[in-house]
């Protein structure tokens, strides 16, 4: 009886696996199917076009930048076994947009959420809807009109900075991020950052970090697993990033607090 019983236990095992290996065979033909007609760069069995992101962040954006360039509109791209449809036209972004199919994240926001939590970008349908009810009444007009000193304040900052930087190479990107991170915090938590003046101001440069290497992560299929990520270099880089990141929250809510408790 025992006997037969651990043959019906493997038999019943090798059926799952079987059963689960024909139903991935089949969404994967299927897929091939509907994309069969969509550009792209060649794709190599089991990597796919992993190849292709070999390097540091730049060089990983200098290839996407080529590739969109290649293959304008619409195109694939394979990390592996997972598909990516890319799309560079505004109006097949359009139509995107407007499906209701679209709110649920696929694995890869996973990722994100080491750096910017279980937010809008990465939260399941379920919790995006509440969230998402919450931030609307917050974009209404009479509570924008709000806002209008605290905007016109720090885009004047940004203006002043960019002032000094005349016939300077920049990278414009850097100074928007930290006069949006000024807004951020001063609407939100009536705190003055002032990252923007304040070149000492670790707050961006961790979050940048972060941001840098989640895209690594997505793009780059032998950092997936966190026992690799972790024993790296890009890996430790980032419990330090997130090391500062925490230091740095923690002490501009407790000063908040502080600030509440003796001043109301």
């Amino acid at each position: 009886m025992e006997f037969i019983a651990i043959m019906i236990a493997i038999t019943a095992i090798l059926i799952g696996l079987f059963c689960g290996i024909v139903n991935n065979f089949l969404n994967k033909l299927y897929i091939y199917n509907t994309i069969k007609g969509f550009p792209g760069p060649k794709a190599y069995p089991i990597i796919g076009n992993a190849h292709l992101f070999i390097g540091n962040i730049g060089d990983v954006t200098n290839q996407i930048l080529k590739i969109s360039e290649n293959y304008q509109s619409i195109f694939r791209l394979w990390l592996g076994m997972q598909l990516f449809i890319v799309i560079n036209n505004s109006e097949y972004m359009k139509n995107v947009l407007k499906s209701p199919n679209i709110t649920e994240k696929s694995e890869e926001y996973g990722i994100l959420k080491l750096a910017v939590g279980n937010g809008l970008l990465t939260a399941p349908v379920s919790v995006w809807n509440t969230h998402r009810k919450f931030l609307n009444k917050i974009f209404l007009e009479k509570y924008l009109k709000s806002y209008t000193d605290v905007l016109v304040h720090h885009s004047i900052a940004l203006i002043k900075k960019l002032e000094t930087l005349i016939g300077e190479e920049l990278d414009i990107r850097h100074y928007v991020f930290r006069c949006t991170l000024d807004i951020i915090y001063d609407n939100m938590f009536n705190i003055r950052l002032n990252s923007l003046i304040n070149e000492n101001c670790e707050l961006p440069e961790s979050i940048d970090c972060l941001m840098d290497t989640a895209m690594q992560r997505i793009l780059k299929l032998w950092l997936r697993p966190d026992i690799i990520f972790y024993n790296t270099a890009v890996g430790k880089k980032v419990r330090t990033c997130m090391s500062h990141l925490d230091n740095i929250t923690s002490n501009v809510f407790l000063g908040q607090t502080l600030f509440y408790f003796f001043y109301y």
